[in-house]
């Protein structure tokens, strides 16, 4: 579900992976997962895992 992205954080001198997601305006089910996935991504605390920051949303997609 979406595509990601190797990112840098500038502010904190870092490398990220920025996920993107097209806008789900409509599509109830797909925003149900969006938010289940991003709930399930978040406990996740492992060194060979991605932590989740922020979500935030642009005015065509949302990205976490």
């Amino acid at each position: 579900m979406g595509v990601v992205y190797k990112a840098e954080d500038q502010r904190l001198e870092r490398v990220v992976a920025l996920k993107v997601i097209r806008e789900f305006e409509g599509d109830a089910s797909r925003k149900r997962r969006f938010w289940q996935e991003a709930r399930a991504a978040a406990q996740v605390a492992h060194p060979n895992a991605c932590r989740i920051y922020d979500i935030a949303k642009s005015r065509t997609a949302w990205s976490w």
